[in-house]
């Protein structure tokens, strides 16, 4: 048996095709106990692969395989033929390990950043615990160092690796040849300059493992057997190639031009980005028990790894921040103290709301609809079924985190929106002044917004006036620390047109005919290519004619859904009670007025973050811009 311990997604974004749930699916295809996750320099897609895995029965090892600076990771620059970044594999043994992989990510980002999210050995030592680490591919310091014939520098770092690890470093053998019939079906026979990066890298690895061994046999130190997996079946290298040139921008193939400058076929382009082989697929035990059938302990010793990684991500801890009420904020208190008094707050919030709120005329509306009580009944009757379930959840300090950036901002002239959604449901929030839409009379329900069946904290939607948004972020920035807010990642995949034009680029496939398969495609929401050759009887009929067509399609479907690019959610903050990086990961963005989340929406609220929507509003902006107008040429003061 085997257990992949060196695994790359999408989420190695643009270097790797593999969806976190075709690694799962396969892996209990091969029957396979556990499986690892190790992408390029980050965690992003952690919870979805670790949610997939235990929905297949895998067990999923967190990992990452990190950069590691040359020198310091606060030095920004590199010495002429200096590499950027070393490689280093790490896989989180236990809770410990995993909370550390979270804070060597996010300081690979905020502090060393630079072509990469880079760590450095003094960094990796600080985080060392409950991490397992591996040698690494060629492309690890110390690999480097043996393939340098650096002698001194190879015995240092394995010194060093023994000191921080001890007998959770393992040496990381790797074995990618091809056989001969794949050698001349991929078609390497006929680029001699592809055969001899191919042949030269063999040589490297197998001179690299030879010196890995010797070093096991004098120090005792244990190998493993890895593949280095960047797609899920052999015959997606393709398509990954044809990725990893989305990115790279290069033609995957050229036209070759006449005497007069017409195109007459394609020829590969020696410029491409390409991998030495074609052997970085999710690999069978089958397979790679063939490869390593001379160490049967490189792949025994696989098992024993997962067997000492024991980490669950929980998602049942709410990380949420506490509101501290004014009548504690100096003082001393318990939990059980500062609920007490938070719920009273609140309470007391809504009492002194209700005479603000409910003047004599809309006390007369709620009459309407209630002819045969006392309005005021059966607004504090209201008042008390809402907080008999508000309380007893704890979502006390929830509404009084929101209510708080809300009340600065009207104190403060930033114009707020009236409230949406299922929170307009609520008097509690009608009475804090969070929403000013009165819910008796529009007969709203309550239950839309919390019940006593949902878990979830709901979402409170709030507009702000677009060109002040920035004024309250801030504010909510310098109340909870900028350690604990930050933004949330989106990411952007390759939907059925966009791959279209990006295969179609790389395949140098013309311009105007790709634009003629894309009008092909139904613009239906989320179509996919598999569907738009269904729906469409002309697609369907070029794809079976036309093999240029087929060939783009083909390709397509096969990266249809890879992440493309990252982003910013237009509205999400998240915040949190403590430093951000003792819970999830972060990370920066282009454009991001701070940190940004690790992990995308759903998945960073599943592990316990408080999401809260600051969502800009341009109308908000206009409005307030007309208010202000008539009130500077006729004096009156618009609501």
């Amino acid at each position: 048996m085997f257990v992949p311990l060196h695994v790359h997604s999408q989420y190695s974004i643009l270097d790797a095709s593999a969806s976190v749930k075709a690694i799962a699916a396969k892996a209990k295809a091969c029957e396979m106990p556990a499986v690892a996750l190790t992408d390029h320099g980050n965690l992003f897609g952690a919870v979805d692969f670790y949610k997939a895995c235990k929905g297949q029965g895998v067990k999923p090892i967190i990992g990452c395989e990190v950069y590691v600076a040359p020198k310091s990771r606060l030095e920004k620059k590199k010495e002429r033929g200096e590499r950027a970044a070393y490689h280093q594999t790490l896989l989180a043994k236990n809770d410990q390990g995993y909370h550390n992989l979270c804070e060597l990510t996010s300081r690979g980002y905020l502090e060393g950043f630079y072509y990469f999210p880079r760590i450095d050995l003094d960094l990796l030592k600080e985080y060392s615990s409950g991490i397992i680490c591996l040698s690494g591919c060629m492309g690890s310091k110390l690999s480097q160092a043996i393939l340098d014939d650096e002698t001194d520098e190879r015995d240092r770092l394995i010194d060093w690796y023994l000191e921080v690890f001890g007998d959770d470093f393992y040496l990381e053998l790797q074995r990618h040849p091809m056989s001969e019939e794949h050698l001349q079906e991929d078609g390497m026979y006929q680029e001699s300059w592809l055969l001899q990066q191919y042949q030269g890298y063999i040589e490297k690895q197998n001179r690299l493992n030879d010196t890995l061994l010797e070093i096991s046999g004098a120090k005792g130190i244990p190998y493993v057997a890895t593949n280095d997996s960047h797609y899920i079946e052999r015959s997606d290298w393709k398509a990954h190639e044809v990725l990893l040139n989305v990115q790279s921008g290069e033609p995957v193939e050229m036209w070759e031009k006449d005497s007069l400058g017409n195109p007459k076929f394609r020829v590969p382009n020696p410029k491409r980005r390409t991998y030495s082989s074609h052997e970085f697929y999710f690999k069978s035990p089958t397979e790679m028990q063939e490869l390593f059938s001379d160490l049967p302990d490189a792949l025994a010793n696989t098992l024993a790894v997962a067997d000492k990684c024991s980490m669950e991500l929980d998602f049942d801890t709410k990380h949420y921040p506490v509101y501290i009420p004014p009548d504690i904020e100096n003082k001393e208190y318990s939990d059980a103290e500062r609920a007490e008094s938070v719920e009273k707050f609140l309470r007391n919030l809504c009492i002194e709301g209700i005479p603000k709120r409910y003047t004599p005329e809309r006390l007369a509306k709620v009459k309407e609809y209630y002819p045969d009580r006392d309005p005021m009944e059966v607004v504090q009757e209201r008042l008390e079924e809402e907080m008999s379930v508000i309380a007893p959840k704890g979502m006390c300090d929830y509404l009084l985190i929101v209510w708080d950036f809300i009340n600065w901002a009207k104190k403060n002239g930033i114009p707020v929106g009236p409230g949406r959604g299922s929170g307009a449901g609520s008097i509690v929030l009608y009475l804090i002044g969070i929403t000013d839409i009165e819910p008796l009379r529009f007969n709203l329900f309550f239950e839309r917004f919390i019940n006593p069946e949902r878990l979830s904290y709901p979402d409170i939607d709030v507009d702000i006036c677009m060109d002040r948004r920035g004024d309250v972020i801030q504010y909510t920035l310098d109340k909870y620390g900028k350690d604990n807010v930050a933004q949330i990642i989106t990411f952007g995949t390759m939907k059925a047109k966009m791959v279209l034009r990006d295969v179609g680029r790389v395949l140098s496939i013309p311009l105007s005919k790709v634009n003629e398969i894309v009008k092909l495609v139904p613009d239906d929401l989320n179509i996919t290519l598999e569907s738009a050759l269904e729906k469409d009887h002309d697609l369907r009929q070029l794809y079976e004619q036309d093999e240029e067509t087929q060939r783009l399609i083909d390709l397509g479907k096969n990266l249809e859904g890879s992440i493309r690019n990252t982003g910013i959610h237009a509205a999400g903050i998240i915040i949190c009670g403590e430093p951000l990086t003792q819970h999830i990961p972060v990370c920066v963005a282009k454009d991001a007025e701070m940190p940004v989340t690790q992990y995308s929406m759903k998945p960073v609220e599943q592990v316990g973050m408080l999401k809260v929507d600051f969502l800009g509003l341009k109308t908000l902006t206009a409005i307030q811009n007309c208010v202000d107008a008539v009130e500077k040429r006729t004096g009156e003061k618009i609501d």
